[in-house]
Protein backbone atom coordinates (compact mmCIF):
# COMPACT_ATOMS: atom_id res chain seq x y z
CA UNK A 1 0.00 0.00 0.00
CA UNK A 2 1.46 3.35 -0.99
CA UNK A 3 2.07 6.18 1.40
CA UNK A 4 -0.41 8.36 -0.47
CA UNK A 5 -3.17 5.82 0.11
CA UNK A 6 -2.24 5.65 3.78
CA UNK A 7 -2.49 9.42 4.10
CA UNK A 8 -5.81 9.41 2.26
CA UNK A 9 -7.19 6.81 4.63
CA UNK A 10 -5.89 8.70 7.65
CA UNK A 11 -7.46 11.90 6.41
CA UNK A 12 -10.85 10.28 5.78
CA UNK A 13 -10.82 8.45 9.12
CA UNK A 14 -9.89 11.66 10.92
CA UNK A 15 -12.65 13.58 9.13
CA UNK A 16 -15.14 10.94 10.21
CA UNK A 17 -13.88 11.15 13.80
CA UNK A 18 -14.22 14.94 13.70
CA UNK A 19 -17.83 14.67 12.54
CA UNK A 20 -18.57 12.19 15.32
CA UNK A 21 -16.90 14.48 17.85
CA UNK A 22 -18.91 17.49 16.64
CA UNK A 23 -22.09 15.46 16.90
CA UNK A 24 -21.27 14.33 20.43
CA UNK A 25 -20.40 17.90 21.38
CA UNK A 26 -23.71 19.20 20.04
CA UNK A 27 -25.60 16.47 21.90
CA UNK A 28 -23.75 17.31 25.11
CA UNK A 29 -24.55 21.00 24.78
CA UNK A 30 -28.21 20.19 24.11
CA UNK A 31 -28.26 17.95 27.17
CA UNK A 32 -26.69 20.71 29.26
CA UNK A 33 -29.32 23.23 28.13
CA UNK A 34 -32.09 20.75 28.97
CA UNK A 35 -30.64 20.17 32.43
CA UNK A 36 -30.42 23.90 33.11
CA UNK A 37 -34.01 24.28 31.97
CA UNK A 38 -35.13 21.44 34.25
CA UNK A 39 -33.23 23.02 37.17
CA UNK A 40 -35.04 26.32 36.55
CA UNK A 41 -38.38 24.48 36.51
CA UNK A 42 -37.56 22.84 39.83
CA UNK A 43 -36.58 26.21 41.30
CA UNK A 44 -39.96 27.61 40.21
CA UNK A 45 -41.74 24.66 41.78
CA UNK A 46 -39.77 25.18 44.99
CA UNK A 47 -40.76 28.85 45.09
CA UNK A 48 -44.41 27.92 44.55
CA UNK A 49 -44.24 25.37 47.36
CA UNK A 50 -42.71 27.94 49.72
CA UNK A 51 -45.53 30.37 48.97
CA UNK A 52 -48.09 27.62 49.47
CA UNK A 53 -46.50 26.64 52.80
CA UNK A 54 -46.64 30.26 53.95
CA UNK A 55 -50.27 30.56 52.97
CA UNK A 56 -51.13 27.48 55.04
CA UNK A 57 -49.99 29.01 58.30
CA UNK A 58 -52.82 28.85 60.88
CA UNK A 59 -54.49 32.21 61.28
CA UNK A 60 -56.71 33.26 64.11
CA UNK A 61 -58.84 30.81 66.01
CA UNK A 62 -58.86 27.37 64.47
CA UNK A 63 -60.40 24.14 65.50
CA UNK A 64 -58.42 21.11 66.33
CA UNK A 65 -59.47 19.31 63.13
CA UNK A 66 -58.58 22.28 60.92
CA UNK A 67 -55.21 22.55 62.68
CA UNK A 68 -54.49 18.86 62.00
CA UNK A 69 -55.60 19.33 58.40
CA UNK A 70 -53.19 22.26 57.99
CA UNK A 71 -50.37 20.23 59.56
CA UNK A 72 -51.02 17.33 57.17
CA UNK A 73 -50.92 19.69 54.20
CA UNK A 74 -47.72 21.27 55.50
CA UNK A 75 -46.16 17.83 55.93
CA UNK A 76 -47.01 16.96 52.33
CA UNK A 77 -45.46 20.24 51.18
CA UNK A 78 -42.30 19.60 53.23
CA UNK A 79 -42.02 16.12 51.76
CA UNK A 80 -42.39 17.53 48.26
CA UNK A 81 -39.77 20.20 49.04
CA UNK A 82 -37.37 17.50 50.19
CA UNK A 83 -38.00 15.58 46.95
CA UNK A 84 -37.30 18.74 44.96
CA UNK A 85 -34.02 19.31 46.80
CA UNK A 86 -32.99 15.72 46.02
CA UNK A 87 -33.89 16.18 42.35
CA UNK A 88 -32.03 19.50 42.25
CA UNK A 89 -28.92 17.88 43.70
CA UNK A 90 -29.09 15.10 41.11
CA UNK A 91 -29.54 17.60 38.29
CA UNK A 92 -26.67 19.76 39.54
CA UNK A 93 -24.47 16.67 39.55
CA UNK A 94 -25.63 15.81 36.02
CA UNK A 95 -24.88 19.38 34.92
CA UNK A 96 -21.38 19.11 36.35
CA UNK A 97 -20.82 15.80 34.55
CA UNK A 98 -22.22 17.19 31.30
CA UNK A 99 -19.83 20.13 31.58
CA UNK A 100 -16.90 17.76 32.08
CA UNK A 101 -18.02 15.68 29.09
CA UNK A 102 -18.29 18.79 26.91
CA UNK A 103 -14.81 19.90 27.90
CA UNK A 104 -13.42 16.46 27.07
CA UNK A 105 -15.11 16.58 23.66
CA UNK A 106 -13.64 20.03 23.03
CA UNK A 107 -10.17 18.74 23.90
CA UNK A 108 -10.71 15.74 21.63
CA UNK A 109 -11.89 18.02 18.82
CA UNK A 110 -8.74 20.15 19.14
CA UNK A 111 -6.60 17.01 19.04
CA UNK A 112 -8.39 15.83 15.90
CA UNK A 113 -7.94 19.24 14.26
CA UNK A 114 -4.21 19.12 15.00
CA UNK A 115 -4.02 15.60 13.57
CA UNK A 116 -5.92 16.72 10.47
CA UNK A 117 -3.44 19.56 9.89
CA UNK A 118 -0.53 17.18 10.44
CA UNK A 119 -1.92 14.66 7.97
CA UNK A 120 -2.68 17.34 5.39
CA UNK A 121 0.83 18.76 5.72
CA UNK A 122 2.35 15.29 5.33
CA UNK A 123 0.16 14.53 2.32
CA UNK A 124 1.07 17.83 0.66
CA UNK A 125 4.77 17.22 1.35
CA UNK A 126 4.48 13.74 -0.15
CA UNK A 127 2.73 15.10 -3.25
CA UNK A 128 5.36 17.81 -3.62
CA UNK A 129 8.18 15.25 -3.29
CA UNK A 130 6.46 13.00 -5.83
CA UNK A 131 6.05 15.92 -8.22
CA UNK A 132 9.70 16.97 -7.83
CA UNK A 133 10.84 13.38 -8.38
CA UNK A 134 8.71 13.11 -11.52
CA UNK A 135 10.10 16.45 -12.72
CA UNK A 136 13.68 15.26 -12.14
CA UNK A 137 12.97 12.07 -14.08
CA UNK A 138 11.51 14.08 -16.95
CA UNK A 139 14.49 16.45 -16.88
CA UNK A 140 16.91 13.51 -16.89
CA UNK A 141 15.02 11.90 -19.78
CA UNK A 142 15.13 15.16 -21.69
CA UNK A 143 18.87 15.55 -21.06
CA UNK A 144 19.49 11.94 -22.12
CA UNK A 145 17.52 12.42 -25.32
CA UNK A 146 19.41 15.66 -26.06
CA UNK A 147 22.72 13.93 -25.32
CA UNK A 148 21.73 10.94 -27.47
CA UNK A 149 20.70 13.22 -30.38
CA UNK A 150 24.05 15.02 -30.20
CA UNK A 151 26.01 11.82 -30.80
Amino acid sequence: MSLRVSYTRLLSRNSWAQRECESALAQGETRLRQLHQRLAELADQGASLRLLAQSLAPQGMTTRNSLFSIQRKQAVIKTRQAELRTQEAAIRQAIEQAGIDIEQQKIRRQLLIRKQKKYETGYQRLRREHQLKRQRVEDNDAEESIYANQR
